[in-house]
C-alpha cells in the first residue's frame, strides 16, 4: 500500500509535467520521466510492474548519439520520437496513473 501511494504521487507529478508549461512536448516528456523513472517495478504488483517496464523500454530504445555522447538514451529516443509515439507514451503514463490511483483506493 505504501509503495502504491508513492507511485501515485510520482505518476501524478509525471501527468502534471505532460501538460506543463514547457513549449516542447519532448521537454514535457523528459520532465515527466524525471518523476516516474524512480519507481521500482519490483515494489509494484506484477501487472503494474510490467507497465513500468514497458514505459522504460518505450522511452529508451535508442543508445546515446555519437554527436552528443553526454546525453543519455532517453534524450536520444525523445529526439527521434514522432508526435504519434509521444502521444502513445503519454497515454501509457496516464493509464498507469489511473490504475495506480484505483488500486491504492481499493486497498484503503
Amino acid at each position: 500500500m505504501k509503495y502504491l501511494t508513492y507511485a501515485r504521487e510520482k505518476l501524478g507529478l509525471a501527468v502534471d509535467a505532460l501538460v506543463g508549461p514547457q513549449p516542447s512536448y519532448r521537454q514535457r516528456m523528459l520532465d515527466a520521466y524525471r518523476h516516474w523513472h524512480v519507481l521500482d517495478p519490483n515494489n509494484l504488483p506484477d501487472d503494474l510492474a510490467e507497465e513500468i517496464r514497458r514505459l522504460r523500454d518505450a522511452i529508451s530504445w535508442l543508445p546515446p548519439s555519437d554527436e552528443e555522447p553526454d546525453e543519455g538514451s532517453i534524450e536520444e529516443t525523445l529526439r527521434e520520437m514522432s508526435a504519434e509515439e509521444y502521444k502513445e507514451l503519454a497515454q501509457l503514463i496516464v493509464r498507469l496513473f489511473e490504475k495506480v490511483v484505483e488500486r491504492a483506493a481499493a486497498q484503503r
